[in-house]
């Protein structure tokens, strides 16, 4: 009986520490970015980046309004039908997560690609004209594979962001219909659509999010400059003769310029993040009042063409 008893209560506790297991979440095991000296250091710049990037798509989104109202003229007796359907499926377009994916993986790109153009197409070059030296031919390549490569990347993000969207699948079907010229000012006007519905619905609330995510973590970023920089040790103020001493003063100067910079960035940051949520609330209503605006107008060309 006492057995039972043991096995019973050992049943029980197990159970409970499984249940206890079970109710733990599965997931990324990382330390704070802001714990990171190396984050800290660049801290302040991204700061101050990420807040001009959200005050400068804002300030687009004030545009839409007088933009939209220009599509319907830009066409040449169109089947105001189909126009419409472009433009819905833009919209739909630039608040769908796949094509929001698309774009930032572009945009990813784009921006490793402007940082490393050079080194990657000095890179290639060098691999060319070894290859030409081989083979005994005499010729200049560079200027050629930087432009290659150049349109070659674009090339393939206009592909890329063609193949994500609705409304570019719409205009390819039904290009004969509506003419080879309309057709090109339809993916002009749907990719406008579709850029100023994801900025709205998707980018500025991003931005939002990441303003206040980053003004949040600022104290812990500056204990981490702090005490990386007592770990350092002062500086001698004479040359530094290692390459370790190198590193450790160059790492010493970014920091301090990092925590000289920190103060100013962050109470600007912490002024946009006041009224950053109504922005993006502020920005959505000036989009749908534009988009209404041009609703209205197709609705006025379908009825006056039937």
């Amino acid at each position: 009986m006492k057995g039972a008893m043991n096995r019973t209560g050992l049943f029980v506790c197990f159970s409970l520490s499984l249940s206890a297991c079970t109710q733990q979440e599965f997931g990324p095991i990382s330390s704070p970015a802001a714990e990171h000296p190396a984050y800290a250091a660049e801290y302040p710049q991204k700061l101050e980046s990420t807040q001009k990037r959200f005050q400068i798509e804002r300030s687009w989104a004030k545009d839409f309004e007088t933009e939209f109202k220009k599509f319907p003229e830009e066409l040449k007796e169109p089947d105001w039908e189909q126009v419409t359907r472009v433009y819905m499926l833009a919209e739909e377009d630039g608040k769908s997560s796949h094509y929001a994916e698309v774009r930032r993986q572009n945009a990813e790109v784009a921006q490793f690609f402007v940082d490393e153009n050079q080194e990657i197409s000095r890179k290639i070059s060098g691999g060319v004209h070894y290859q030409a030296e081989q083979e005994k031919c005499d010729a200049k390549f560079y200027g050629t594979i930087d432009r290659g490569l150049e349109n070659g990347v674009k090339e393939r993000f206009e592909a890329r962001e063609d193949d994500g969207s609705e409304a570019a699948q719409y205009i390819s079907l039904h290009e004969t219909e509506l003419g080879k010229e309309n057709a090109a000012t339809l993916r002009k006007h749907a990719k406008a659509l579709s850029a100023a519905a994801q900025l709205v619905y998707v980018d500025l609330a991003e931005r939002h999010l990441e303003l206040s995510s980053m003004v949040a973590e600022s104290d812990e970023v500056k204990k981490t400059i702090d005490q990386r920089l007592q770990e350092l040790g002062a500086s001698t103020g004479e040359e530094p003769q290692s390459d370790e001493d190198k590193i450790r003063e160059e790492e010493r100067v970014l920091l301090t310029e990092a925590k000289n910079r920190l103060e100013s960035a962050v109470n600007s940051a912490k002024k946009s993040v006041e009224t950053s949520e109504q922005d993006v609330i502020a920005a959505r209503e000036g989009f749908e009042k534009a988009l209404g605006t041009l609703r209205a107008e197709l609705k006025k060309r379908r009825e006056s063409q039937k």
